[in-house]
């Protein structure tokens, strides 16, 4: 063990300092440079785009949630627990019906650039969302009731909307000053903690506390976001103490080095996440269910958790983790690893290794998948693919890999679908289960299924929506999540921990925010003096 943390050590040394030198073209401001006029400077890592000129409230699709978090507020805010609680709006009032929404907003608030926060604010920030709201009800009409009261309605029940009013995006506050004549975006103005003071698209992003900010100040001056994309790169830019927290994801061979760092501590927060793989409803060999759900017998879960990847999360059942709302062992028992059941089904499906290479065949055509993945955010996920794909051949299936940049990887979810398989994650917190279902399981007029179609599980996520009766809601959770695991749409790998790494000598007062989204409470950490 020692010889390798040494080994792992020098390629650390060698590739983050190649890759920080890289993608900055010069050398940054330190954190410890940052303290040289007496300033408080926190310096983050992050894995996500760093482009606050394309981040919109209504239209940042790839932009790091902490820059909505921390510059836009909403009118309320997801809690400790999934308790709804105050932000902008100081208090609410749902209609008899469920389906108007009334405001009663704060009166002390005003934007980062002096303008104040009021109804009309709101009305302005409604009429941008017409092309981009995703409530789970139709928005009818917005309505000024008094210039520090506003009523939404909505053309029919939706339990999840006072949630969705939570969401990093699109829901909000924009400043109006944040939108050229024509009402294009050019800057983020927000009512939050934090502002913008400076950035290098893709490279950095510098906040400075909001004068403005009607609630405590935060206690220190400044906080720079920096975009590494390699998860070599950020251990490296960890041990050299160049960075004092890293909020993105960490390769499982640099847990060694890290644990022996007397100057770093891991802080795991609460993981409601899941990495798992998409099929392609359109391929031919997928469409088979015994095809299916011998991928997910064909996997060794707790080797992968275990062994490959030292403990570093808990194997996966059912798409979700037991945390989740609604989620329970009987309609989410998973699939255990049983090869032998695995190559049983392929053969009842018709499949046969013919040829003697290993490779079962239908019709003259091998199972052959191509596995897509990236590893800008998610450090780990290309060692993932190598096992699973070793692990299909044992049960004939063969498996190619391409790993994508980010941009296009993207793409091909949401628009091109250019995969057989693809490996994802499920959404967190406030999201999990009603978001994630409707989202990627949902099918309406014109707008296709994005992760998997099955009329029954489509219907039923558009009836789970609109019922406000607790026993039915559970009822109905309990057949989707039931039919999801027995027809095999997905292939669940594991529930990855939520650990983030900080300089124990640097920082104090590391506090997990209530959604992994904001990652930490910015107003209370603070700089060891």
């Amino acid at each position: 063990m020692k010889k390798r943390i040494v080994q792992l050590f020098l390629t650390l040394t060698v590739v983050g300092a190649t890759l920080l030198t890289a993608g900055c073209g010069k050398k940054e401001q330190t954190a410890a440079q940052g303290d040289s006029d007496g300033q408080k400077v926190i310096t983050a890592l992050v894995s996500s785009d760093l482009k606050p000129e394309e981040a919109d409230t209504i239209s940042g699709i790839n932009e790091d949630f902490r820059l909505f978090e921390m510059v836009f507020d909403p009118l309320v805010r997801y809690g400790e627990g999934g308790e709804i609680e105050p932000a902008l709006a100081e208090s609410w009032e749902i209609s008899e019906d469920g389906k108007s929404y009334t405001f009663h907003l704060r009166k002390d608030v005003k934007f980062s650039d002096g303008t104040k926060f009021n109804a009309d604010n709101v009305i302005f920030n409604a009429s941008r969302w017409d092309e981009k709201q995703t409530f789970s009800a139709k928005l009818l009409d917005v309505k000024k009731v008094d210039d520090y009261t506003v009523t939404f309605e909505f053309d029919q029940v939706a339990y999840p909307c006072l949630i969705e009013f939570t969401y990093p995006r699109p829901y909000r506050m924009l400043g109006e000053n944040g939108v050229d004549e024509e009402g294009n975006f050019k800057e983020m103005i927000g009512t939050g903690q934090w502002m913008i003071e400076s950035y290098k698209t893709n490279q950095e992003v510098v906040l400075v506390p909001n004068p403005n900010y009607y609630a405590d100040a935060p206690k220190v001056d400044k906080v720079v976001l920096k975009l590494v994309d390699d998860g070599q790169a950020r251990t490296m830019a960890l041990q050299s103490g160049e960075v004092d927290i890293c909020l993105a994801d960490l390769p499982t061979e640099s847990w060694p080095v890290i644990e022996q760092d007397e100057n770093l501590e891991e802080f795991e927060a609460h993981a409601t996440q899941t990495y798992y793989l998409i099929l392609n409803y359109e391929n031919e060999f997928l469409k088979d269910e015994k095809v299916r759900q011998a991928l997910n017998y064909g996997i060794d879960k707790n080797g992968l958790v275990n062994d490959l990847l030292d403990g570093d999360g808990t194997p996966a059942k059912g798409l979700f983790p037991d945390n989740t709302p609604y989620v329970t062992d009987e309609n989410s028992p998973g699939y255990t690893y049983e090869p032998e059941k695995a190559k049983e089904l392929l053969k009842e499906a018709g499949y046969e290794d013919t040829d003697g290479d290993g490779i079962v065949e239908k019709g003259g055509k091998k199972l052959s998948l191509r596995l897509v993945f990236q590893t800008e955010e998610y450090a780990n996920w290309k060692t993932i693919c190598e096992y699973l794909q070793s692990e299909y051949e044992k049960i004939g299936v063969e498996i190619e890999l391409n790993q994508m940049e980010s941009a296009a990887y993207y793409d091909a979810i949401w628009s091109t679908r250019d995969y057989d398989m693809i490996m994802y994650r499920s959404y967190e917190d406030s999201w999990n289960p009603h978001g994630f279902l409707s989202s990627m399981f949902y099918q309406t007029e014109g707008n296709p299924a994005v992760c998997w179609y099955d009329e029954q599980i489509s219907t039923q996520i558009g009836q789970v929506l609109q019922t406000l009766d607790e026993n039915k809601r559970t009822e109905l959770y309990d057949s989707i999540l039931g039919r999801m695991d027995e027809q095999a749409v997905t292939v669940p790998l594991y529930y990855p921990r939520k650990v983030y790494v900080y300089n124990k000598n640097r920082l104090t007062g590391i506090e997990e925010a209530s959604t992994s989204y904001e990652a930490i409470h910015w107003g209370t950490v603070d700089v060891l003096s």
